[in-house]
């Protein structure tokens, strides 16, 4: 029997989701924002009755096989291998139809720019109506053949794109900016709202991006605003409704110091950005830095959620990345805190464990290393594995000692030659192995990273 995977998107019809809120007042229960929110609750209901009693459509648009698959041209097409091959998308849409799968309702097939551009104007005036709500397009190439030559980044292919439909402005008050401080220091001006509604999601913050964008938009404190969900996501402030102004607002002003440890902030030349250059002893840079390492990406410590990161920090059970798996040795003290029993404590030590052995890819990203995502740790663990790997086991067994050697001395002129990394990326690299040797050194002591397949081919010979 043969496995195939089919992709899709679920969607909770209108018409569902308001007999489902009659029936949720009628009960007594809390009511659904949006059919969007309503829908993911759905499909993380335990019971399975409950899910299918929402009556949810699903809208299959993939199967992975076909799109990484050389043999795309010459797959059969429908059932029984009848009717063609697949060489376009609408044939594509044809075969996933062909096995009983519903597809999208709207398909519009572009013969150049012009008719695409055409269309995408005709639509934000005429918005199309399917019974469930939309909040935008994918525009995708036709011919299945680019999509290969094309290929996709980390995170999207490039064979297709997204277009969102002009979010609709939504007015309230700004009651005071916030200065947030991320894990790389920069400090980010964050609006406070007066709580409002937007496309059925409850905002009260929203981001200002940078003190040159907030001057340029001329955003005072107390300022009536509109603001949108940026691609019905990011809440974002457009600008003040300036007719509104009684007099009262209060310009905002640039701080000169760090909020967290009182630093001085610095801006490089040429550069948007504020930072506080403190990194190693901001309190606010070391709890994001730690957020960050422990996140889905990074460590994958999924029981160690930013309030309990928080805790720890302020306990001083936690201090730097080493320091995270000494956590057991604070056992007593952590159940002696509200809300922190045994089986807590083990979940906690047990995740932490289990992260000893993450991809050394994962480790790369763990770090927070400035212009290191996942795409160029996954090019960096690649390059030094290819190159190196032999020698990491010339003693035979692993040698620690030549790894980190090599991870030290890694050149900016060796780092360019890497895909995807480029000369601030080199830059940023070896700034932080240069500034960071000893605590990396103490991390790996702690860890057992696991490595790509051509490493362990080195071990095995």
């Amino acid at each position: 029997m043969e496995e195939v995977e089919i992709r899709g998107e679920v969607v909770l019809p209108n018409a569902e989701f308001e007999r489902i809120n009659r029936e949720r007042m009628m009960s007594g229960e809390k009511v659904f924002s949006n059919p969007r929110n309503a829908a993911s609750g759905s499909l993380r209901q335990i019971d399975y009755e409950v899910t299918k009693s929402r009556n949810l459509q699903f809208y299959a648009y993939s199967c992975p096989y076909l799109e990484s698959s050389p043999r795309i041209p010459a797959t059969p097409l429908g059932r029984g291998g009848q009717g063609g091959v697949i060489k376009t998308y609408r044939d594509y849409l044809d075969f996933l139809t062909s096995f009983g799968f519903t597809v999208t309702p709207y398909l519009f097939h572009a013969q150049n720019i012009e008719q695409l551009i055409a269309e995408i104007e005709r639509l934000n005036k005429d918005r199309p109506v399917y019974g469930f709500e939309i909040d935008g397009l994918v525009i995708k190439l036709d011919t299945l053949s680019l999509w290969r030559e094309l290929g996709t980044t980390e995170h999207h292919p490039r064979y297709a794109i997204a277009y969102k439909f002009p979010a609709t402005n939504v007015r309230t008050r700004l009651l005071d900016i916030e200065h947030s401080i991320g894990r790389t220091g920069v400090i980010t001006p964050v609006a406070i709202l007066e709580p409002v509604n937007v496309g059925g999601v409850t905002v009260s913050r929203a981001t200002l991006h940078n003190y040159d964008e907030l001057h340029k938009k001329d955003v005072r404190i107390g300022d009536s605003v509109f603001i949108v969900r940026a691609g019905e996501v990011i809440p974002e402030v457009i600008g003040p409704i300036v007719e509104a102004r009684t007099g009262s607002e209060q310009v905002v002003q640039i701080p000169s110091s760090c909020p967290s440890c009182g630093t001085g902030l610095v801006r490089d030349t040429g550069k948007v950005a504020l930072y506080c250059p403190n990194r190693k002893l901001c309190p606010a840079q070391s709890s994001g830095a730690i957020k960050s390492f422990v996140s889905k990406h990074a460590a994958n410590i999924d029981t160690l959620g930013d309030k309990i990161v928080d805790i720890f920090i302020e306990q001083g059970f936690i201090t730097d990345f080493p320091s995270i798996y000494h956590v057991h040795e604070h056992r007593d003290e952590i159940l002696a805190l509200e809300g922190f029993k045994e089986k807590k404590f083990q979940n906690i030590a047990d995740s932490i464990e289990k992260s000893r052995s993450m991809n050394i890819a994962n480790l790369f990203v763990a770090l927070g290393i400035p212009q290191v995502g996942r795409k160029t740790a996954k090019n960096i663990t690649k390059y030094i594995t290819e190159t190196y790997g032999s020698a990491f086991f010339e003693s035979g067994s692993f040698d620690w000692d030549k790894f980190l050697d090599i991870l030290f001395h890694l050149t900016y002129e060796e780092l360019e030659t890497i895909r995807d990394v480029g000369p601030v990326g080199a830059g940023s690299i070896v700034y932080y192995f240069e500034e960071n040797h000893n605590m990396v050194r103490q991390l790996l002591q702690e860890l057992t990273p696991t490595f790509p397949q051509i490493v362990g081919d080195q071990s095995s010979e």
